[in-house]
């Protein structure tokens, strides 16, 4: 229903002019606030009530690492280190318990690692009402403060605990790691040097040094008090060396002065490396803070060393007048408590009046002060071993004699039951007066358990050597004897060994010449410290018989080695003197036999090859037809008759070349040669013979082999041999290998040098040698008989025959094989095989008068030709065979006239026997 009471409006009008103002002057405040936090050199952070961050300045981001938007809310928590996080907290939260300002040191870490130190303030912020709004604060940066405290608090518990020269060390080494240089100083003045108290170079201390002030930079720094070179130190002092040698950039140092204001000192470090502004400050103000330090310690070093000195001249001159008597005391004391053995002296009433340590120790007290006023019945002694103890003092004090090397026991006071040696004098006074003994006595429990243990090590070593078949003896340094075995002084005509004892070889009865012998023998040995081993010499007996004796002397030495004597030995080889030349004239006429037999072997070579030469001369005749055609069974048969015939003369060459290489008969035709074409060539001899048997053969020969000098006929009959070897015992399918090396081996005949040797090596896949039976294959007409290979033929000598011709020229044979696998047999070749070691034979050449001319009109007549042989069955074999060939022959039947023929024809060719 409508108001008709309305009359009009009522309205109320509130002044806001300060309000505005305030807002206005709030709006302003927060734009100062906000300049002022962009350029304050602190960090400026704000935060709620609940202490989540609402604000921060550039600098707080800079130090904490993270963006403003990064640390809004409660993550600028993620700036804090891990390990003050709790710390902070607690703090926080006792200030606003408090309510009281937020103060606290702690550590900021970025995200990459980065520690920085900072001093956190924070206060409530507060509306007008009073209540808080929240909480504003800053950071600083105190890394370099709390750098400096560090390294300040480090040298100073560093320090504080050493004075002395300790001090000086362990400042420099502290100022040196804290500064990070390589160099740090302390020094005095003694006289017009320098001397270093501590020297710290390159991480270690180094022994003192002094040198001259003069032109160096210290020089600046005791004059002015501090002198810094941040850079080209050696440069500005270039007359000081050291600085060259220390590689050093830069100095900085500060005078020691005593409580007058004189240098008495300098501290100072160097470094490889300019200083840095930084560093500079850093370094100035730690060196001034221990400089003080050090002055004072110098001062206190000088000072006590100066107290030190008065106070010995002092008490010098206090001890002056009692220092004699002092020193003999003391000196006594001394000796006495040194000496191995026990000293002691009594009165006349047998108390101790004193001692020393070691007799302190044997009655099992600490001191010996603590023996004084005893008796012998006070200790651990036996009542029977003091009562001779006392009546021994009373012998030596009534009668005034000494009793010297008494051997008796003592009980200790361990229980121990000892052998001492005691000695008892008569102590005196001024007058002569007995008043007392003065005595000793030692352990000599060893060296009476030695006696003992070497009585019977004596007896042991006689027994010992008497039960030996030798003669033993041993002398003195001059040919005295001083023991000998049984079996010698019954030898020499004595019952016992002791009987020999203190003897000389002219007291033995042996004659006069074989003492002089047998003297000159032992001083040789003596004088040279050398034995003399195995002379063979003779001995006339009491009974006018030789003995025959085998005789060995050595030095005899002491503990030290010193030669003290000869020990010898001799036995009696009169019948292995006769065994020997028994056997020596079977050895000499065995050697004969051996001798003769191997010089007709040799020189039947001409009697057993020429029937086989006219055989086989003749059976080649029929072969070709000389004597007329013959039909296929004849071929045949004469082929027979070749093949038997070269096998029976390949074993009598065999035979031949054994018995003229054991006769010394053979002589090697030396010349430089191809290895390559001669391995080459002795293939083919076997090659035949393998592809019969499908036998691989596999040449391993390198490519510019070093020529050497050898027999090459010989080397070649080696080769062949070893490979008819191999293709005869390895069975079808089977490789050979011929393989060719250079090595180095040792050799038994020129001291051990090693020489460059060629080695070839015959390898097959054969049946194999067991190890019993190898050393018998080298020896000649030695067969191993096994049932594979007797079922080969041959006498035995061809491996006896590679040997001997290996061996001759400088060389050596090896074998290595198994059964059922193969086997190796490699000879080694000198390659220096051209010197002097091995017997050259040269071949003349032909005379240029051998060499006849002929004229063009003789070309068209038949060859003439001289046989010159003495043999039927040669001569009608050469003639037909060469007639039906169509030269011509003259015939010698001896020497004389084959040479009065041939100046007579000059025929074109000479066939000869070799022995005409």
């Amino acid at each position: 229903m409508p108001n008709s009471n309305n009359l009009g409006v009522l309205g109320v009008g509130i002044n806001i002019t300060d309000l505005k103002e305030i807002e206005i002057s709030l709006r302003e405040s927060q734009k100062r606030f906000e300049s002022l936090a962009a350029v304050a050199p602190v960090g400026i952070y704000r935060t709620n009530t609940t202490g989540d961050c609402i604000y921060v300045n550039d600098r707080w981001c800079q130090i904490a690492g993270l963006t403003a938007a990064e640390a809004a809310g409660p993550n600028w928590a993620r700036a804090l280190h891990p390990e003050d996080r709790e710390k902070i907290a607690a703090e926080w939260y006792a200030s606003v318990q408090e309510c009281r300002q937020f103060e606290l040191e702690c550590r900021f870490q970025k995200p990459d690692g980065t520690v920085t130190w900072v001093l956190s303030r924070a206060s409530a912020e507060r509306d007008i009402y009073g209540e808080i709004i929240g909480y504003v604060g800053t950071i600083t940066d105190i890394s370099d403060r709390k750098r400096a405290e560090t390294i300040l608090q480090k040298l100073v518990t560093g320090t504080a605990a050493v004075t002395g020269a300790d001090f000086f060390v362990e400042l420099v080494r502290h100022i040196a790691e804290a500064l990070d240089v390589t160099y740090a100083l302390v020094t005095e003045f003694v006289g017009d040097r320098l001397v270093t108290l501590g020297f710290w170079a390159n991480g270690s201390l180094q022994p003192s040094i002094s040198y001259l002030p003069a032109k160096t930079p210290c020089e600046i720094s005791l004059q002015k008090g501090q002198y810094h070179c941040e850079q080209a130190v050696q440069s500005i002092f270039a007359e000081d060396l050291d600085l060259v040698t220390m590689q050093a950039e830069s100095y900085l140092g500060i005078a020691l002065k005593d409580d007058q204001g004189r240098a008495i000192g300098n501290l100072c470090v160097l470094d490889t490396q300019p200083i840095s502004e930084i560093k500079k400050v850093e370094a100035i103000g730690l060196l001034q803070v221990f400089a003080a330090r050090a002055s004072a310690e110098l001062q206190r070093k000088n000072v006590n060393e100066a107290l030190n000195r008065l106070n010995q001249d002092l008490e010098m001159r206090v001890q002056q007048r009692t220092q004699e008597l002092q020193e003999r005391e003391r000196f006594l004391q001394t000796v006495l408590d040194s000496f191995p053995l026990a000293v002691f002296w009594k009165n006349r009433q047998s108390v101790l009046l004193g001692g020393n340590q070691y007799l302190a120790n044997s009655c099992g007290l600490e001191s010996p002060l603590e023996v004084i006023g005893k008796t012998s019945f006070d200790f651990s002694f036996t009542e029977e071993e003091a009562r001779k103890y006392v009546e021994d003092d009373r012998f030596v004090m009534e009668s005034g004699l000494s009793k010297i090397g008494i051997e008796e026991t003592i009980t200790l006071a361990n229980g121990e039951v000892n052998w001492v040696e005691t000695n008892k004098i008569p102590l005196r006074d001024a007058l002569g007066e007995v008043i007392g003994l003065v005595g000793t006595f030692q352990d000599i429990s060893d060296r009476k358990k030695a006696e003992t243990d070497l009585l019977e090590s004596q007896r042991f070593l006689q027994l010992v050597l008497d039960t030996f078949p030798l003669f033993v003896f041993w002398k003195d340094r001059q040919s005295v004897y001083l023991g000998c075995n049984q079996n010698f002084a019954v030898g020499a005509g004595f019952k016992s060994p002791s009987e020999i004892v203190g003897k000389t070889d002219y007291e033995m009865p042996w004659g006069e010449s074989d003492a002089e012998k047998y003297r000159n023998d032992d001083q040789q040995v003596i004088t040279s410290s050398n034995p003399k081993l195995n002379i063979i010499e003779t001995q006339y007996q009491p009974n006018g018989q030789i003995m025959w004796l085998e005789t060995n002397k050595i030095p005899l030495r002491d503990l030290q080695g010193n030669v003290i004597g000869v020990l010898g030995t001799y036995q009696d080889i009169s019948d292995r003197k006769q065994s020997e030349a028994k056997l020596q004239l079977a050895n000499e006429e065995l050697m004969r036999a051996t001798r003769l037999k191997d010089e007709f072997l040799a020189n039947m070579s001409h009697e057993l090859r020429t029937p086989l030469n006219s055989i086989l001369g003749m059976n080649e005749g029929l072969q070709e037809g000389i004597f007329g055609s013959i039909n296929e069974r004849q071929l045949k048969a004469l082929r027979t008759i070749e093949n038997s015939s070269t096998h029976l003369l390949a074993l009598i060459n065999d035979i031949l070349d054994v018995a003229k290489i054991e006769s010394g008969q053979i002589t090697l035709d030396l010349a430089v040669t191809n290895i390559e074409s001669l391995c080459t060539s002795s293939l083919s001899f076997i090659k035949q013979q393998a592809l019969t048997k499908r036998i691989q053969l596999i040449p391993r020969i390198p490519k510019h082999l070093p020529a050497i000098r050898l027999d090459e006929r010989r080397i070649r009959q080696v080769l062949i041999n070893l490979l008819n070897n191999a293709v005869k015992f390895t069975l079808e399918g089977g490789t050979i290998i011929l393989e060719v090396s250079a090595v180095r081996l040792e050799s038994s005949t020129t001291n051990l040098t090693p020489l460059n040797y060629l080695k070839i090596a015959v390898i097959d896949t054969g049946i194999g040698i067991t190890a019993e039976n190898i050393q018998k294959l080298f020896q000649p007409f030695i067969q191993i008989d096994s049932a594979l290979n007797r079922q080969y033929n041959g006498t035995g000598l061809g491996l006896a025959l590679v040997k001997r011709l290996v061996e001759i020229h400088g060389g050596t044979v090896e074998l290595t094989s198994e059964v059922g696998v193969g086997s190796c047999f490699a000879i080694n070749l000198p390659i220096n095989i051209g010197s002097s070691e091995i017997e050259e034979q040269t071949n003349s050449d032909l005379s240029e008068q051998a060499q006849i001319g002929q004229s063009q009109t003789e070309e068209l007549i038949s060859p003439l030709i001289l046989l010159a042989e003495d043999n039927e069955a040669n001569i009608t074999t050469f003639s037909s065979y060469l007639q039906a060939k169509g030269y011509r022959i003259v015939l010698a039947t001896d020497g004389q006239q084959a040479i009065d023929l041939a100046k007579l024809h000059h025929p074109d060719l000479v066939l000869m026997d070799i022995q005409m």
